[in-house]
């Protein structure tokens, strides 16, 4: 099968590689790669990288367990450049988090917690005019003035957690987190027997609004747990290509 072949020669045998989640498109790590780890990735299917301090290449996950199944390779238009689209198996960042970029240089909550980070990952403040649409971000936490967004459940997701933050007074998310999460497992099966109900011999609207109780209790489920959505997406899609496999090797 005939593949590009990117430009090492034009940055001195390596390229940068950005990592990117598959399902939730997160930007997880950077690295570079020579061509030998580049050809390493395409032929095994897992991301291989090169160590400028070990000077040797070395496959993500060798040690950890953590490796990255690459389902795409993308090049940029210089040929210099690699964006490895990839299915995680586990967190791509040292310090446990699940990606490297768990930070924000406004001090913003991601989200991404990084139990293993210490002070080699320390970084220093520094005191500058941003610009406006920083001081924004910064003051609200939206970066433009608030515009109509779609639905979706990552939306809520994030809305949750900033439900979280809030006194249980004012946060019915916050009152269930601070139950633990037992009660919250609880509440999600209470709800998960309503739904099966409600479809059994109540109408169309109610299953829905029942479903919609499940989707919410779920997420503070994970949320108890310090687990997002796009975790059980990952899962789905490795299930999905596992099956895809096990169906080709049927054919073959």
């Amino acid at each position: 099968m005939k593949i590009l072949r990117p430009n090492f020669e034009k940055r001195g045998g390596l390229v940068d590689v950005v990592v990117q989640c598959s399902i939730t498109r997160d930007v997880v790590m950077k690295a570079k790669t020579d061509e030998a780890g580049f050809l390493r990735t395409c032929v095994s299917g897992l991301a291989t990288f090169f160590s400028e301090s070990r000077n040797k290449p070395w496959v993500k996950g060798e040690e950890s367990g953590n490796f990255l199944e690459v389902v795409d390779v993308q090049v940029d238009c210089d040929g210099d450049a690699l964006i490895y689209i990839v299915i995680p198996k586990g967190n791509a960042c040292h310090t446990g988090a699940r990606s490297c970029f768990y930070r924000s240089v406004l001090g913003q909550p991601l989200g991404i917690p990084a139990p293993g980070a210490g002070e080699k990952e320390a970084l220093p403040d520094i005191e500058i005019e941003v610009h406006e649409r920083f001081v924004r971000l910064a003051m609200t936490g939206e970066p433009e003035p608030p515009q109509h967004q779609e639905w979706s459940l990552r939306l809520l997701e994030q809305r949750l957690r900033e439900r979280a933050k809030a006194p249980a007074t004012e946060s019915y998310t916050r009152q269930l987190l601070n139950k633990g999460t037992a009660r919250c497992a609880k509440k999600l099966g209470e709800e998960s027997v309503e739904a099966v109900i409600a479809a059994v011999v109540e109408s169309d609207e109610r299953l829905i609004a029942e479903c919609a109780d499940v989707v919410y209790h779920l997420l503070v489920l994970l949320l108890s747990r310090d687990l997002s959505f796009s975790s059980v997406e990952e899962e789905l899609q490795r299930r999905e290509r596992r099956s895809g496999l096990q169906e080709k090797a049927l054919r073959t």
